[in-house]
């Protein structure tokens, strides 16, 4: 923190296109992957005391394991050139071998980018994470919301209900047009007739 300054991006994904089941771990190491190879840039080391950068070809991905002692980051080596079958068993026995406290040390060292996940504290959706150095990037998942049928529906409905006669009144004691405002609620509550039994019928059809 000395030597470079710190920066954070933050962001929020629509992943509603996922298949139900899906291994969120295995979309995001195969999406650094992508991403190191789209710039090879996050893929580097950098030394502060030389003032130099590495860009390095394999990409080691260090995954960090909440434990009741700590956290540990076991690294996944040249991910880039094994398929997701492969990463996911070598995943689950470092995982193991971490519960166990049977985790060679080579296999803590020199990873070349980070996959945190944070959303195992239970709150918050954004952070500002600490890259460890000689790396340059870190990447963190949050939490993987869902809206199941119901929700989804009531959440259509919201958006489909007319504007709240109460826009009237703030537009009258605002000095807004209140007539402008009234004729759009009384346009919107007669559309409403239509349009909400419409949007049912097809959320229905659409979400089962």
């Amino acid at each position: 923190r000395d030597e470079v300054a710190p920066v954070t991006i933050m962001d929020d994904a629509d992943v509603d296109d996922w298949p139900r089941g899906t291994d969120v771990t295995m979309r995001l190491v195969r999406a650094i992957t992508e991403a190191c190879r789209a710039e090879p840039a996050l893929n580097a080391w950098y030394d502060g005391a030389n003032e130099t950068r590495r860009l390095l070809e394999r990409v080691d991905i260090g995954v960090a394991a909440h434990t009741e002692d700590g956290l540990f980051v076991p690294v996944m080596r040249d991910v880039a050139e094994r398929d997701q079958a492969d990463i996911r068993r070598g995943l689950d026995a470092m995982k193991a071998d971490v519960k166990a406290r049977e985790i060679p040390l080579d296999e803590l060292k020199d990873p070349t980018i980070t996959l945190s996940n944070f959303g195992v504290f239970g709150a918050g959706r954004h952070a500002a994470l600490i890259v460890i150095p000689p790396q340059v990037a870190i990447v963190a998942l949050s939490q993987v919301i869902g809206l199941g049928p119901t929700e989804t529906l009531i959440a259509l409905l919201f958006g489909a209900v007319p504007t709240a006669s109460s826009a009237y009144t703030l537009a009258r004691q605002l000095g807004g047009d209140a007539p402008l405002m009234a004729a759009i609620v009384t346009v919107q509550t007669g559309l409403a007739f239509l349009t909400l039994p419409l949007t049912m019928a097809l959320a229905q059809r659409f979400l089962g």
